[in-house]
């Protein structure tokens, strides 16, 4: 009988079961979409019903010679993801791209403390931060506050759905409440942020790749996971793509053009810089994961999409064949629909077009937006490399959802100068996590030993890169406008 892993990549739009051989070979995967309502936040049980809905679709299929040996699990990251004592879930969690801690990071860029948190911590909150998102809720839900004994974050409450075990690890944990130099919980933190309440609701430390728990009997039944299967501590899903990505030199980045237009860059652990940017997490071996992820992403082509009649399956196709026949002009997008949090902290941006024209078009609108969540995702590349001390880009991987349209990648390559490797494969989270497992040690394989394929600049290069310098610029001069808004507009 062979014993697979069964690895769980807990997305904000997608929830996807990969089974993964021992040699790193995928044998099985199903997925299915993270159920949204129109209410803040996200239902928790609904969240925890899909799960165990796209795990029983996995074990149903595995034939009598084969078993889920372990389970390991990643994640989306950040948030605010709550229980009671008794176990059950509050009826909502609040995900990483949550407004609702804006006049919190308002206030706190006021009085400095975001700035004295960077200074400790490596990382500049933002509105879905834990800390920021937990101060609102004290404020704006204060009874069902005080009925909270555990703060984590998805990754964690899949878990413990499983295991019965309240948990999390350094990767997700490394924000807010982390010494980037100890990896344990740093009380000051704490303090500085008004959270001392915290201190008592955050769970236990349990490295990457640790034994976590065992599936329960109830588990068990509704899964088809067999009763007593070990459960391994996994890590944040970025951490995950990275292992998966065959990147760790000083200098590459990876990309991923998801829900989020995230940038990083693997360090040695050092204290914070003075630059003030980005993200810090805490790595095995010694290491940090500089992050600047970006608020804007594919979520913000589908509301362009949705908002320009574009429907259907062949949406996607539609799209990009109006964009493809777009004039070579200057429409731009700031695609700030949500805020910002990376490379810049704007709680309160929003998404602007400039240079519109009565020649401009569907196609030139749909370029501009495109080439908005691109533009984004260049400037946390920028930032990355800089604030790294790096004199340049080195090996830039793509990956993400947007990873597998040609006409996005290419954009990328005409942003950067210069060739991208692009891993499509969707389930590089899992993927990544499942190597835990696999090597024991996380090793983070050299990009030979991957298989991607290559995305060179083409005759659009100059065209792009000349919005993304208006891009730049216009960023200036629209800020000024982003000032707090009432919350009924």
């Amino acid at each position: 009988m062979t014993k697979t892993i069964l690895a769980l990549d807990l997305g904000t739009s997608m929830i996807k079961a990969v089974v993964v051989s021992p040699e790193g070979r995928t044998v099985l995967q199903e997925e299915s979409p993270v159920r949204h309502d129109a209410n803040p936040g996200l239902d928790q049980e609904s969240f925890w019903t899909t799960t165990r809905d796209v795990i029983s679709r996995i074990t149903e299929q595995l034939g009598p010679d084969q078993a889920v040996g372990s389970v390991i699990a990643t994640g989306q990251g950040d948030g605010l993801w709550m229980l009671r004592a008794d176990g059950s879930a509050t009826p909502r969690a609040y995900l990483w791209n949550s407004t609702q801690g804006r006049d919190v990071i308002d206030r706190w860029t006021a009085t400095g403390v975001i700035d004295e948190h960077f200074d400790a911590s490596g990382t500049i909150l933002w509105s879905g931060s834990q800390a920021a998102l937990w101060v609102w809720f004290r404020e704006d839900s204060r009874d069902l506050a005080k009925e909270v004994t555990t703060v984590f974050c998805a990754k964690d409450f899949i878990n413990f759905r499983l295991t019965g075990v309240r948990a999390t690890d350094p990767t997700d944990s490394s924000i807010p409440f982390l010494n980037p130099m100890t990896g344990t919980y740093e009380p000051q933190a704490f303090e500085r942020l008004d959270c001392s309440e915290l201190i008592d609701l955050v769970p236990p430390i349990v490295q990457p790749g640790e034994h976590l728990g065992n599936v329960t009997e109830e588990a068990s039944r509704l899964t088809g996971l067999a009763p007593g299967t070990p459960v391994f501590q996994g890590a944040l899903d970025v951490v995950a793509m990275l292992w998966g990505s065959g990147l760790g030199s000083p200098g590459d980045v990876l990309a991923v053009l998801g829900t989020t237009a995230a940038s990083m860059t693997v360090t040695p652990a050092k204290k914070p810089s003075s630059s003030r940017v980005g993200a810090t997490i805490i790595l095995p071996g010694g290491r940090h994961l500089r992050v600047l992820g970006s608020s804007s992403g594919t979520a913000t082509l589908e509301w362009y999409l949705g908002l320009s009649g574009y429907a259907g399956d062949s949406r996607h196709q539609e799209f990009w064949t109006d964009v493809d026949g777009a004039r070579d002009s200057d429409e731009i997008f700031i695609p700030y629909l949500n805020g910002e949090r990376a490379p810049l902290l704007a709680p309160y941006a929003t998404g602007s077009f400039l240079g519109l024209t009565t020649d401009s078009g569907r196609g030139e609108m749909g370029r501009a937006v495109a080439e908005g969540v691109v533009s984004a995702l260049r400037l946390g590349i920028d930032a990355v490399v800089e604030e790294s001390g790096l004199t340049g880009i080195g090996t830039v991987v793509l990956a993400g959802g947007g990873s597998q349209s040609p006409q996005w990648s290419s954009q990328v390559a005409n942003s950067l100068g210069a060739p991208a490797l692009i891993d499509g494969r969707n389930n590089l989270g899992a993927l990544g996590v499942a190597q835990l497992l696999i090597t024991d040690t996380g090793h983070i394989a050299t990009t030979g030993e991957i298989s991607v394929r290559t995305v060179e600049p083409d005759h659009h290069q100059e065209g792009v890169q000349r919005r993304y310098a208006l891009f730049r610029e216009a960023i200036a001069g629209v800020a000024p406008l982003w000032k707090k808004r009432e919350k009924n507009q």
